[in-house]
C-alpha cells in the first residue's frame, strides 16, 4: 500500500486531501516517503481547483517525523540515488539518509507556506519532531482531544529541523518555546491549544467528520480572500520592516482606484489606491489601503493596513493600524493615527501626539514608532 494516499472531497472536490498511512512505523517518514509527500503537497499546491488543503495521519499518529530505525539502517540505495547522477556513487551513511529526508519534507513544508490556499493539519493522535514541524507549517492545526504534541528532537541527540526552531517562537514566546525544546513535556491537544500550538479542538468522535466539515466551509467562502489572507500572514513576522514590505506588496493586487475625490459617505471596500492628490471626504474606506503624495483625508475613517505617502493631509479623520513610509510626511490636523507604524525620517506635523510611543531600532539605524 503506497504510504501517501492522495484524494479530493466536498461538494465540488476543492478540498484536497495528503494522508501520511505508514503506521507499522508509526507513519514516519523513509526517503521515499519523504519524496512522495512532496509530491503531493506540490500538486495539491499548485492545483488551482483545489482550495483547501488537508494533511492528515492514520492509526492514532499525524507524523512521527523521520524514521530512525530506517536511518540506522542505512536506507534503501534506490531511494538515495534518486537525487544523485547515476553517473557518481550513491552517497550513504545516516547522515547522507537523514540528509535526504529533510530535504523533501522542508521541499513539503516550502510548498505547504507558498501555497495561495488555507492549509489544514488534521492531527488525530502523536505529533511529534518532525511531524510537529509539519503541522506548524499549516495555517490551522486542528486536533483530536487524544492528541499530543511533543517537541522531541533531543531525546534522540537533535536540535530541531522541519521549521520548528523557526515556528514554536512566534507562536508560543521565546520562554515558553524554550521550555517545550529543553523540558519536552508532552502537551495534551487542550494544554496545545491553551498555548497557541492548536488552532481548535475536536471531538475525538466526530473528528474526521468535522474536519471534512470545515474544510467544506472555508472550500465554499471566502476564494480570492482566504487565499490573500493565507499568504500575507504566512511571511509577517512582527518585524516593522517586514510590515512595509507587506504593504508595498499590495501595488499588485489592486481591486480599485480612486483617482479625483470621493465624498457623502461612501464606502470602499478591497485593496484600494488613493491617488496623489485625490481628495476623500466623509467616507469608510475599508483597506488594505495605500494613501498618494499630496492626497487630503477629512473627516473619514480609513483602515485597516493603510500605507501613507509623502505630504498626505488627514483634517478630522481616523487611520488605523497604517504605516507611514519612510521619508514620508504628514500634515495632521485634528486628525488620528491609530495602532501605526512610522518609518524612518518620516515627519508628523501639528496636533498629533502618540500616546504609549514605544521608539525602536531595526537595524541599520532605522527607527520606527509603535503606539
Amino acid at each position: 500500500m503506497d504510504p501517501i494516499i492522495v484524494h479530493r472531497e466536498g461538494s465540488e472536490a476543492a478540498v484536497g486531501v495528503i494522508t501520511i498511512d505508514r503506521r507499522e512505523r508509526h507513519n514516519s517518514l523513509d526517503v521515499g516517503t519523504a519524496r512522495d509527500l512532496r509530491r503531493a503537497g506540490l500538486a495539491l499546491a499548485r492545483d488551482a481547483t483545489v482550495r483547501v488543503m488537508v494533511v492528515r495521519g492514520t492509526g492514532g499518529v499525524f507524523c512521527s517525523g523521520a524514521d530512525l530505525k530506517y536511518i540506522r539502517g542505512g536506507g534503501d540505495r534506490e531511494a538515495l540515488g534518486y537525487l544523485h547522477p547515476s553517473a557518481r556513487a550513491v552517497p550513504s551513511g545516516p547522515g547522507e539518509v537523514f540528509r535526504q529526508i529533510l530535504e523533501y519534507l522542508h521541499a513539503t513544508i516550502a510548498e505547504l507556506r507558498r501555497a495561495p490556499k488555507p492549509v489544514i493539519a488534521a492531527v488525530d493522535g502523536v505529533a511529534a519532531a518532525g511531524g510537529l514541524g509539519l503541522a506548524l507549517a499549516c495555517d490551522l492545526v486542528v486536533a483530536a482531544e487524544r492528541s499530543t504534541f511533543e517537541y522531541a528532537y533531543f531525546k534522540t541527540g537533535l536540535s530541531g529541523a522541519e521549521g520548528t526552531t523557526f515556528a514554536l517562537p512566534r507562536l508560543v514566546g521565546l520562554g515558553r518555546a524554550l521550555a517545550l525544546a529543553l523540558l519536552n513535556p508532552r502537551l495534551t491537544a487542550r494544554e496545545a491549544h491553551a498555548s497557541g500550538l492548536v488552532s481548535l479542538v475536536l471531538p475525538d468522535a466526530s473528528f474526521e467528520t468535522d474536519v471534512s466539515a470545515l474544510a467544506e466551509r472555508l472550500a465554499r467562502g471566502g476564494g480570492r480572500v482566504h487565499m490573500r489572507a493565507a499568504q500575507k500572514w504566512r511571511h509577517f513576522t512582527g518585524d516593522a520592516l517586514d510590515l512595509l514590505d507587506m504593504n508595498r506588496t499590495m501595488l499588485d493586487e489592486l481591486d480599485s482606484e480612486i483617482t479625483a475625490s470621493a465624498t457623502d459617505d461612501n464606502r470602499f471596500e478591497g485593496h484600494i489606491a488613493i491617488h496623489p492628490t485625490a481628495s476623500v471626504t466623509s467616507s469608510v474606506i475599508i483597506g488594505p489601503v495605500i494613501i498618494g503624495a499630496d492626497a487630503l483625508i477629512a473627516d473619514s475613517y480609513i483602515g485597516p493596513h493603510t500605507s501613507i505617502a509623502e505630504r498626505v493631509r488627514i483634517e478630522g479623520a481616523e487611520i488605523e493600524r497604517s504605516i507611514v513610509l519612510a521619508d514620508a510626511s504628514v500634515l495632521h490636523v485634528g486628525g488620528r493615527l491609530v495602532a501605526s507604524i512610522v518609518g524612518r525620517e518620516a515627519r508628523i506635523f501639528r496636533d498629533f501626539s502618540m500616546p504609549r510611543a514605544l521608539r525602536l531600532q531595526v537595524g541599520d539605524g532605522d527607527e520606527v514608532a509603535l503606539c
